[in-house]
């Protein structure tokens, strides 16, 4: 038998197309895989301006009081080195204004600078693709955003990226209104979750520090911000007040009472009083004419940690992993007691603190530009955002003619899983 007939030159070029085409793919895949791994790793940043204070630092002035020697820092961009400062510790004038000629007296040269806190932030589209398979009705389907996500805006090829709080989404009608925020004529109302992550922390305690084993506290909270040498704002009422109790595990009971006065929109009356009462099987509410019982079986984990919040609108009381209890809470009709002030009171039932750890704090109180008490934007196809020191913020109040687009949203700031980690930030700084 004579020798086998080679194959055709036309099957080994479809030999070699096939290869090829394998090749080429493998090729596409690995640059694809490659280019979403890049999309997911996340990219650092530090904090240049104050806008965002106290929830992300940027560059803070150190200053020593020359009349108590306390040592503050303030937020950088609020500091006027042509006006006197008040220590927040005595109350006391300590820096005469530092004109050039008398610069070197005052001691002006001697101030410090920190530089801001480093952040953690993930592209656009890779929180888009992370949060697909969520069901949250609160995720824009066509961007991934959730309002109150912190985001890195770039609003030009040229300019410096920075730090926002989204508050509206293309195409909604927004609004301020004596502090509050309204989307499409309804006012906005964040899960308990949402809400603890914009507090601002106005006081805080452990059983370490001094009077530990008080057991009422009350204070008074407006809107100011500790971190603002020269805050712009004219003081007003927090209408938005809460506490946090981290309560010692090895308590198998304890009570709590909390009264909360403040005031609404339209200089209404706010009054709220709640007890809570731990048992060694479960928990009790009691407010008004509501109460609730929740075995501690019921709940996947008990946290250590009591929240009640007062925000918009309604009282939210859970633990740090749980909303327990949402009731709206309607004003009161006696206006006579409306206060400057918002008052906290908490009281325990027994003589010994089952508490390990003391927070008051309160919600972003929003302003309009030239801290107007209100102010409105119309639907549009951009985005609004705005920055949560008002008072030291340049957003979408005063800075563009026209809404930024999605496309200037570079990132996502990655934030902690626990809420209270946000909250409890804010002690350090």
């Amino acid at each position: 038998m004579g020798p086998k007939p080679p194959a055709s030159p036309r099957r080994w070029f479809l030999y070699a197309v096939a290869g090829l085409f394998v090749i080429l793919s493998l090729g596409i895949i690995l640059a694809g895989l490659m280019l979403m791994r890049q999309g997911m790793v996340l990219r650092k940043g530090v904090v240049f301006g104050s806008s965002m204070e106290p929830h992300f630092v940027g560059p803070r002035w150190v200053w020593r009081c020359s009349n108590c020697e306390t040592e503050h820092r303030f937020a950088k961009d609020t500091v006027r080195l042509d006006q006197p400062t008040k220590c927040p510790a005595c109350q006391q004038m300590s820096m005469e204004s530092p004109h050039a000629e008398d610069a070197e007296s005052t001691g002006v040269d001697s101030l410090q600078i920190e530089s801001g806190e480093t952040i953690q932030y993930a592209r656009l589209r890779a929180m888009r693709t992370l949060r697909k398979a969520k069901e949250d009705p609160g995720i824009d389907s066509q961007s991934g955003l959730k309002r109150g996500d912190v985001v890195v805006l770039q609003t030009g090829a040229d300019s410096t990226k920075e730090i926002k709080r989204l508050v509206g989404l293309p195409n909604e009608h927004l609004a301020i209104q004596e502090g509050e925020l309204f989307v499409n004529g309804q006012q906005y109302s964040k899960s308990l979750d949402d809400a603890l992550r914009q507090s601002i922390l106005v006081h805080s305690v452990g059983k370490t520090e001094p009077h530990p084993q008080q057991t009422v506290w009350e204070m008074s909270i407006d809107n100011r911000l500790a971190c603002n040498a020269h805050d712009s704002h004219s003081i007003i009422v927090a209408r938005d007040i809460g506490i946090a109790l981290q309560i010692d595990p090895q308590e198998p009971r304890w009570n709590i009472s909390v009264t909360m006065e403040t005031a609404s929109r339209n200089n209404a009356s706010v009054q709220i009083q709640l007890s809570i009462k731990k048992s060694d099987h479960s928990i009790s509410l009691d407010i008004k004419d509501q109460s609730r019982t929740l075995q501690l079986a019921q709940l996947e984990a008990l946290g250590n940690w009591i929240i009640v919040y007062h925000v918009d609108g309604f009282l939210l009381v859970g633990d740090e992993h749980h909303e327990w209890l949402r009731q709206a809470i309607e004003p009161t009709e006696d206006t006579d007691r409306n206060r400057e002030t918002a008052r906290i009171h908490v009281e325990f039932g027994d003589a010994s603190s089952p508490y390990e750890r003391l927070l008051i704090f309160r919600d972003i109180e929003w302003r309009g530009v030239l801290d107007s008490s209100s102010q409105e934007w119309p639907s549009e196809p951009g985005i609004v955002v705005l920055g949560d020191n008002v008072s030291a913020s340049s957003d979408s109040r005063d800075r563009w003619s026209e809404r930024p687009g999605l496309d200037a949203v570079k990132g996502v700031v990655i934030e902690p899983r626990n809420p209270m980690e946000s909250l409890l930030h804010q002690q350090s700084n």
